[in-house]
């Protein structure tokens, strides 16, 4: 920065400027203070009742930060007894002990240690368990590892009898991964689930996929072992191969027993709620498709994202040329203070609003600058090039199963705190479809065989209809039941004209209000998304209140039920806990009301898409039919089928979707197909 603008900028700033000072200095003479070194040295400590502490005050990502201690738990946290020692299966004598032993419990906890994917099935060991005081380890010769010890599963086959025993109940910390891994080392895993991590967010959505550990210090289970301790962590993570079986035996058995010793207290707490249909009927059928979904992937043409990786290239090259010539010397596009530097200081635009570490640059702040100056869209359109090319683009090719040619997303269940399914590992829900580019990166995604196309069935409004159902507001529903635009009739209704004379710009404003109502869309909120004054958003969104009185008399009843109880529900049962929706501070009281009205309208959304999801799964199985579920994807799933088998799957996918639930307005669900995921045509809309 030139030496005049910091004068300048010190000299109107020159009080902050000396409180800044004050804030960053380090007070070293306060007294009564000592500070002993030595008592700073690493030592052992009490890594359970840290960790407890860290969940406790609501950071749970340090726990996995701290470090490993051998110490003994404190006498002042609770009693929770270790688990007792796991008992290694070395003989066909302790084979049929524990085989007649599990089948008389009728029921058991399955652990898995697997080297790589769990889908890859290369199998170390079995851990079973009954509670903290039974269980078991097999280790098995069938891993990654060239010396892989224990006996192959030929020896085995009394316990792949009993795991594919549909009368004999199996649990599971992550049953997913559990599936997954026995199903790729050809073994089936029947009879009634159960999944710790599943249950625990059904009681606490703000559980989200915990550490064993956290589960087990929440739902009064033993100590977990220390995996860290075992495996290590980062890029320093070695594999289960890598134990020897004591040390399998002492880990996986352990884990086994934690996930037996709390599988009653969760399920108790269900029952509670009320909620153990919710995992019984919704989470775990859905469990099973996702497995089925993840061990089978989608088919990636990783060549035609080669070829646009090599004309974004191009692209990159370019708008940086262009950005350049604007600025009047080269800078880093992706640095924040180089960025900040160039936009506020050199070209003189003014920052909208402040961060902790300077002025904003982030996109918000950068759209509300789009028309100051040719820059600003060029810098826009950078980013989202760079990062899809980098997210996708460029990513994509390098997780291609070289055996199958297909990418392997993994499906969360236990994340958002809605109850909507997420992606990872790649995330494939985030590919943006409005965009030229992301509809590029679309059509790389192709049917398993050459011969085969996609079908998409997508819900039309699904969150509208919910809120349409949960307002019982008149209008709305009469909007849906009969078929009209909802949005045109909104801007009817608000600007008071005829549909017929709504016009592009009115439609779009009602489109925002729609959807913004389900977030708890502010006056300030509509402004800025339309780029109206703030009286304006305002009066809008008051006659939208005057149109629409039921969805406001249902907004504010169910704030005042969060007040009240200190949670919502989804039509299903499904809560979320909010607990700061009384908060003394405005802004985090606020932030909970948005989620309070949010989370009925998306979180019931999302539950219909799970029944959904069973329902056509259900119909493709009992129809023999050769099409399957790819991916589940917001409110939409894809297939790929025989194009033989097009129309009896749209028709199997628009019944078990479109009659998932029965709400006061019709459930509508938009099919098409095509060679790829970009390129679908419609095939027809079907209505419950």
């Amino acid at each position: 920065m030139p030496l005049g603008r910091v004068r300048t900028a010190l000299s109107a700033n020159v009080e902050l400027a000396r409180l800044s000072r004050e804030l960053v200095t380090i007070v070293q003479d306060v007294p009564g203070v000592t500070l002993d070194l030595a008592s700073c040295r690493l030592r052992e400590y009490d890594r359970e009742a840290a960790a407890s502490l860290l969940e406790e005050l609501g950071m749970p990502s340090l726990v996995t930060r701290l470090p490993t201690s051998t110490a003994t738990e404190s006498p002042l946290a609770p009693d929770r007894p270790s688990a007792a020692p796991s008992l290694m299966v070395t003989s066909p004598a302790d084979l049929a002990s524990l085989v007649a032993v599990l089948q008389e419990r009728g029921s058991f906890t399955v652990g898995v240690a697997a080297d790589g994917p769990a889908r890859k099935g290369h199998l170390v060991g079995l851990a079973l368990a009954t509670g903290a005081d039974q269980s078991w380890y097999c280790p098995i010769a069938s891993g990654a590892s060239d010396d892989a010890q224990g006996a192959p599963w030929e020896e085995w086959e009394p316990l792949r009898q009993l795991l594919a025993t549909a009368t004999v109940g199996k649990s599971s910390y992550q049953l997913k991964e559990t599936i997954l891994a026995l199903r790729g080392a050809g073994v089936d895993l029947e009879g009634e689930g159960f999944d710790c991590v599943l249950a625990a967010y059904l009681a606490d959505s703000r559980s989200r996929t915990p550490t064993l550990a956290a589960l087990s210090r929440e739902w009064e289970g033993p100590p977990a072992p220390d995996r860290e301790a075992y495996l290590g962590k980062g890029i320093a993570t070695r594999q289960p191969s890598s134990l020897t079986t004591e040390e399998a035996r002492d880990l996986f058995g352990g884990e086994a027993a934690c996930a037996a010793a709390i599988r009653g207290n969760l399920e108790r707490r269900l029952a509670e709620l009320g909620a153990e249909g919710l995992l019984r009927d919704l989470e775990l059928p859905v469990l099973e498709i996702l497995a089925d979904m993840e061990a089978l992937g989608v088919r990636l043409d990783a060549e035609q994202l080669r070829a646009i990786s090599a004309t974004l290239t191009v692209q990159i090259a370019e708008l940086e040329v262009e950005m350049f010539r604007l600025a009047g010397r080269a800078f880093s596009p992706g640095s924040t203070s180089q960025l900040a530097a160039l936009l506020y200081d050199e070209l003189g635009l003014k920052s909208s609003r402040r961060t902790k570490t300077g002025r904003s640059t982030d996109a918000q702040a950068l759209e509300s600058l789009r028309e100051e100056h040719p820059i600003v869209p060029l810098l826009l359109e950078w980013r989202q090039v760079t990062k899809l090319k980098s997210t996708y683009v460029d990513a994509l090719p390098e997780l291609v199963d070289g055996d199958d040619g297909r990418v392997h997303t993994n499906f969360n269940q236990a994340v958002a705190a809605t109850g909507r399914l997420s992606s990872s590992d790649p995330n494939l829900q985030n590919i943006p479809i409005r965009t030229e580019l992301g509809r590029r990166i679309r059509a790389s995604f192709i049917p398993g065989r050459n011969d085969w196309v996609l079908v998409s069935a997508d819900y039309s409004q699904i969150e509208l209809r919910v809120l349409a159902h949960l307002s019982g507001d008149q209008r709305l529903a009469t909007a849906f039941a009969k078929g009209d635009d909802v949005h045109a009739d909104t801007a009817a209704q608000v600007f008071a004209v005829s549909q017929d004379q709504v016009s592009a710009e009115q439609r779009r404003m009602a489109k925002v209000v729609n959807f913004g109502i389900l977030y708890g869309l502010s006056s300030y909120g509509l402004s800025r998304d339309l780029g109206i004054g703030t009286d304006v958003a305002e009066d809008f969104i008051r006659r939208y209140f005057a149109t629409y009185d039921g969805v406001q008399g249902y907004l504010e009843s169910v704030r005042e039920e969060a007040r009240r109880q200190g949670y919502v529900s989804t039509i299903l049962g499904r809560r979320r806990y909010l607990t700061d929706i009384n908060s003394s501070n405005r802004q985090v009281r606020e932030a909970s009301e948005r989620m309070a009205i949010n989370m009925p309208i998306q979180g019931s959304a999302a539950d219909i898409m799970k029944l959904g999801m069973i329902r056509t799964a259900q119909a493709l199985r009992a129809s023999g039919s050769a099409a399957r579920m790819l991916l589940q994807v917001h409110d939409e799933l894809v297939f790929e089928t025989p194009p033989e088998e097009v129309e009896s799957l749209a028709e199997l996918a628009a019944e078990g979707m479109a009659a998932a639930i029965e709400l006061v307005v019709p459930l509508v669900v938009d099919l098409k197909s095509g060679p790829n995921w970009r390129d679908l045509s419609p095939l027809r809309r079907a209505v419950a």
